[in-house]
């Protein structure tokens, strides 16, 4: 069957077909850019613009774009097709920098990146509409079959909070998924839900049981607890969501076992989540960053949303939302789509909602020891996600033992009768590598 490539070359509109070509004059009050766009075709991990034929002397060839890049968003503002980048760019005058988030395909998988190009005037002249076959250009094929092949492969079940009903989300299935609703006080929650594959090369993380309300209260020590009335806060100076996501991202990275972390890009999101505080302010931003677990390169992404407002002569904030990814390089491509899909799907039952101020009230145990009960639980919690066992086998004594399952896919023995399991897949000094018994 005989397709067309419909795509726009700023100032010049062109409709491509492998047997002709036909050009509209350029339009001179807009910026140029110099590239043609269409779809991101069938297969792609992600909607969004594909890049096609460039001028090699435009702004976008310039400034390193590359034909087959697919574009996820302009200056924070998300793109999922050809025609909705064309339109954001058609505003723009001459002079305008632009901010590309791109997707670029390589044999290893997909990578991110950042590309900033700055708009010119139209040119002059257009370029031919009827090039000679030996310069026209073919679309770019889809993504290799193993890639595509690979996220479609994933299906997706409903999963509930077990503690309360009160949210849910898309997760894969066959996948370890656990999490649950923490209540630290009447009116103090921390909803979180994990989700990672068997062999633990994707582990995507929605919330997080750990994080508190905080308070910048002057005169205060950091780590002090605050308890006016029935609210608890944790003194912490306040902190941008730039700010936060990236000391989150050391943390989270050290938990799953990865080391030697960098910062690989930054940048201002729109805003994700609701504040019902008067005066609050919001502010959403997204760090990516990569290290190396088990010998291997991982990627990963942190995204949160900061809230703060003035509480008399301090400050208060918290996070209201927070969005976690760490994938294996080679796995990044399906670790961005079910990072997507969680986080997107993600929703308070309507009939949660509508019972929290009965559920708030019924919490009548003092905050305080609502938060120690807490703080004790999540002691507890921390390698026990999911409910249940895995009987693992010691090969060196034949001793066997039941460990909590957990997120946590990696068991260890001392050849003592010791036990545990953990993120990391590096053994502590004196423990081997165990395997769970099926």
């Amino acid at each position: 069957m005989r397709t067309a490539l419909v795509c726009s070359l700023f100032g010049l509109l062109v409709f491509y077909h492998p047997a002709a070509g036909t050009a509209a004059p350029s339009d001179v009050g807009r910026g140029y850019l110099g590239v043609g766009l269409a779809d991101a075709p069938p297969g792609s991990p992600v909607q969004a613009a594909m890049m096609g034929p460039l001028d090699p002397n435009g702004p976008a060839a310039r400034a390193g774009l590359r034909r087959g890049d697919l574009i996820r968003a302009v200056n924070g503002h998300a793109v999922q097709s050809g025609t909705e980048l064309q339109q954001y760019v058609f505003t723009q005058p001459p002079g305008t920098v632009l901010v590309f988030d791109v997707l670029r395909r390589s044999s290893s998988g997909y990578s991110e990146m950042r590309v900033s190009a700055t708009l010119t005037a139209s040119p002059g002249s257009n370029p031919s509409p009827n090039p000679s076959p030996a310069h026209r250009e073919e679309p770019v094929p889809a993504p290799p079959a193993e890639t595509s092949a690979a996220i479609a492969n994933v299906h997706y079940v409903r999963w509930t909070d077990p503690a309360e009903s009160a949210f849910s989300a898309d997760v894969p299935s066959g996948w370890r998924v656990g999490g649950r609703l923490m209540r630290y006080g009447p009116i103090t929650i921390a909803p979180f839900v994990q989700a990672m594959t068997p062999n633990g090369t994707i582990f995507v993380q929605l919330g997080d049981w750990r994080i508190k309300d905080y308070s910048d209260l002057p005169g205060w020590r950091q780590g002090q607890i605050y308890t006016p009335g029935t609210s608890i806060f944790l003194i912490r100076r306040l902190e941008s969501a730039e700010q936060y996501a990236e000391s989150y991202s050391v943390g989270f990275e050290k938990q799953l076992g990865c080391s030697g972390g960098s910062i690989t890009g930054s940048r201002a999101m729109p805003v994700v989540g609701r504040s019902f505080i008067p005066q609050s302010r919001l502010e959403t931003h997204m760090v990516t960053f990569s290290c190396t677990r088990g010998g291997q390169r991982y990627v990963g992404r942190v995204m949160d949303t900061v809230q703060s407002y003035h509480v008399v002569n301090s400050m208060s904030w918290n996070i209201i939302y927070l969005a976690c990814l760490l994938a294996r390089e080679d796995r990044a491509a399906t670790g961005v789509a079910v990072f997507d899909r969680m986080r997107t799907t993600s929703i308070f039952e309507p009939a949660w909602n509508a019972r929290e101020s009965q559920i708030a009230a019924a919490a009548t145990a003092p905050a305080r020891a609502a938060l120690d009960n807490t703080l004790r639980q999540s002691e507890a919690f921390d390698q026990n996600v999911i409910n249940g066992e895995v009987t693992v086998a010691d090969p060196m004594t034949g001793a066997r033992s039941g460990i909590n399952i957990g997120a946590a896919p990696f068991y260890f023995a001392d050849g003592a009768g010791h036990f545990y399991n953990s993120y990391d897949p590096t053994p502590r000094p004196g423990f081997h590598t165990v395997n769970p018994v099926h």
